[in-house]
């Protein structure tokens, strides 16, 4: 163990050795070690070397340049550094001072101290450090889901495409703020599966239409009819049908039952697909939302010493910066809500073990201002009533805690949750529009920062899982790029 005497002889020096650039390096990394010597070993190296000084004050002046040279080429070669004779005594002294105040005074000052492979999500940003993300997303759905929770897939797909750019600044040790700007990207309607579409949507209408055509000349023919019997003349039923003389009445009208189904089902379909190829999406600025997080609890301070438990409370606004009622003017698919909200979240998070963490997030939403729509030609208010509970559970596994190998992986699974509020449109409430969302996640994460890398990249891939009253449930793949900067 290097004495007291070392440490602040290296200390002293390191100035004078920058100029040596390496020999620097290697000054200054000698000092740090030194710095962590015990406060026993302190003491009595003191003692030790404020006797030595006595006796060899005359050495005191050697250049500083030397000593440096000295303490470098020492330290590479483990042997022992510059003798006790360079330093005078009231600077150890000093030294051992230093040694004794950078040690801990208590084991309690430790608690709370834990190994983690993985950030808590309600961890906050250090003091000063930058984060931007930027977020693609490339989201597709053949399905949705009715009001009882009953899937339905009528043969039209949806695709859209969305970026989100995120700015993230740690303002103290407790909180950081964030800036979020979405981007919409576009997206379009096809029609997936024709026989689907026409099955779902287009026969049964169809055929309900043509038989109540048919119901009076049936109910007029009666018997003839139903005994599918022949007549010797043709029978007029309507100035656009008649059946043959010598023809079997029903075996003819079920035939034109069908050609007429079949006919319109083709004229209806088109229109359909036109209909539905026909919607377009909002282009450009989603709502930009703007909050805060205070971190309540950290991995060096939990809520209970001892316990890996942290949390955290984070509280924004989101802006109604989606030109929500221009979408509805022009009949589009809007990029933003219609209404500028207030946030509140909350995070908290588990470690079972170090590589394996539970997260919760859960955030309430209520409207602070309502906007406006476009309905019948004119600018109505568009409300929401009620609250938006969103949020997710989330399991994540770091294997570099059991493979060093894999150290810069992280894998996650997650449950997701939307309950939306009911909309209003100038006062009315639309019915239906309290849509209840599910979806899981699976997750592949690189984390660079182990590494010494300021950046992380995160895939995501999203699966739609049984909702409510949500006409589109999408599938997504989500890239997350990570980027830190530190002030």
């Amino acid at each position: 163990m290097r004495s007291v005497f070392q440490v602040v002889a290296t200390m002293v020096l390191a100035n004078a050795a920058v100029a040596y650039g390496a020999d620097a390096k290697s000054a200054i990394s000698a000092a740090k070690k030194g710095a962590n010597a015990t406060v026993e070993d302190a003491k009595a190296k003191a003692a030790d070397v404020a006797k030595g000084a006595q006796t060899q004050a005359t050495e005191v002046k050697a250049t500083a340049t030397d000593a440096a040279k000295d303490t470098t080429k020492q330290a590479n070669a483990s042997q022992p550094a510059a003798t006790p004779a360079t330093t005078p005594a009231s600077e150890v002294k000093e030294a051992a001072k230093e040694a004794m105040a950078s040690q801990p005074q208590d084991k309690s000052e430790l608690a709370g101290a834990r190994k983690s492979s993985i950030i808590p999500e309600s961890a906050v940003l250090p003091e000063s450090v930058l984060r931007f993300r930027a977020i693609y997303g490339a989201a597709s759905s053949k399905k949705g889901y009715d009001a009882n929770a009953n899937k339905i897939e009528n043969g039209i797909k949806v695709t859209a495409n969305r970026a989100v750019a995120v700015l993230e600044y740690g303002i103290t040790e407790r909180i950081s703020g964030q800036l979020l700007m979405p981007y919409s990207l576009g997206g379009k309607v096809t029609v997936d599966d024709k026989t689907k579409l026409i099955e779902t949507s287009i026969r049964g209408p169809v055929t309900a239409a043509v038989d109540a055509g048919l119901a009076p000349a049936i109910a007029a023919l009666g018997a003839a009819y139903t005994a599918n019997a022949s007549s010797p003349a043709d029978i007029v039923l309507s100035a656009t049908l008649t059946v043959p003389k010598n023809t079997p009445i029903k075996t003819y009208l079920d035939g034109v039952r069908a050609a007429l189904i079949e006919k319109n089902i083709a004229a209806q379909y088109e229109a359909a697909k036109t209909t539905a190829e026909s919607v377009k999406f909002q282009e450009g600025l989603g709502d930009i939302e703007i909050g805060a997080k205070y971190s309540i609890s950290t991995v060096k301070e939990p809520v209970i010493a001892g316990v890996p438990f942290y949390a955290s409370a984070g509280v924004g606004v989101r802006l109604n910066t989606g030109k929500f009622v221009d979408a509805a003017k022009d009949g589009k698919r809007a990029a933003g809500r219609g209404t500028t909200d207030l946030g509140i979240r909350l995070n908290a998070d588990y470690e079972a073990t170090d590589g394996i963490q539970l997260q919760v997030e859960n955030q309430t939403e209520l409207m602070l201002a309502k906007g406006k729509t476009y309905v019948g030609g004119k600018e109505v208010d568009y409300a929401r009533d009620g609250m938006r509970q969103v949020g997710y559970t989330k399991l994540v596994i770091a294997p570099g805690a059991w493979i060093p190998a894999a150290d810069v992986v992280l894998l996650n699974a997650r449950y997701n949750w939307d309950n939306d509020a009911q909309t209003k449109t100038d006062g009315t409430a639309n019915v239906g529009t309290a849509t209840v969302g599910r979806s899981a996640q699976f997750g592949l994460g690189f984390d660079g920062l182990k590494l010494k890398l300021p950046v992380q990249l995160d895939y995501d891939y999203v699966l739609a899982a049984r909702s409510r009253n949500v006409g589109t449930a999408l599938d997504a793949n989500v890239v997350t790029l990570k980027l830190f900067y530190k002030f």
